[in-house]
């Protein structure tokens, strides 16, 4: 669990200080200009780019468009994009969507800005985490909420059957668990070692999480153990 997360970060700091200057890369000066203007988040000159008619779903070497450097929580780069006609869905060659790198963050309301501009709340990663567990697995509970309310479901599995709750519990994300429990989530469900959310919290040294799991009707079903 713990080298899947690192990898993923590894991703998101290699996302942050890519160039674009490769002989794959756009090629027309107001294109360049938009990707230059996105990574310096320079609001007037990105629009000052799009109005010279740069191509807003153009991709660099790396195959990521403007809006994949413009996902921040200062939106209004985002929406600028957006308004313009960008692809909210569009994927590079790490096959994640402006809204993955969004909910990873915790940046709640670049999440809220894509959702309610059409991109995919049932996207999952390769090894089918839903965007509930990238949320849980890095506690970020208002991101959460947004999901849930966006119809994410708090007791999906991913290809190795954890839960949302499971990857809360791994990182002692107390908080997180209290609220994916009030929205339903079960803690006797079992991962691919055969363990409850509980029980991995109890494995890895995860006080908080136990604390609120090892009590009598955690999420409605009774004590865990």
């Amino acid at each position: 669990m713990q080298s899947r997360l690192a990898t993923a970060s590894l991703v998101i700091i290699t996302i942050g200080t890519v160039g674009c200057s490769g002989p794959s890369d756009p090629q027309d000066p107001a294109t360049l200009g938009l990707f230059s203007a996105v990574r310096q988040g320079n609001l007037e000159a990105v629009k000052e780019q799009l109005e010279a008619g740069a191509q807003v779903n153009a991709q660099d070497r790396f195959e990521r468009t403007p809006l994949r450097y413009a996902v921040t929580e200062d939106v209004e780069i985002l929406r600028a994009l957006v308004d313009k006609g960008a692809d909210v869905n569009a994927t590079g060659k790490l096959s994640w969507t402006p809204l993955q790198m969004a909910i990873f963050n915790g940046q709640t309301m670049a999440a809220k800005l894509l959702i309610d501009n059409g991109a995919d709340i049932r996207v999952t990663d390769s090894r089918g985490a839903s965007l509930l567990h990238w949320a849980a697995s890095q506690g970020h509970t208002d991101v959460a909420h947004l999901l849930i309310g966006e119809g994410n479901a708090v007791n999906d599995r991913d290809n190795d059957d954890w839960s949302p709750l499971h990857w809360a519990a791994s990182r002692n994300h107390r908080s997180m668990a209290e609220l994916l429990l009030a929205k339903g989530a079960q803690d006797q469900t079992k991962n691919n070692r055969d363990q409850t959310p509980l029980q991995l919290a109890k494995a890895n040294g995860s006080t908080g999480v136990v604390a609120v799991l090892d009590t009598p009707g955690a999420s409605g079903e009774g004590r865990s153990e």
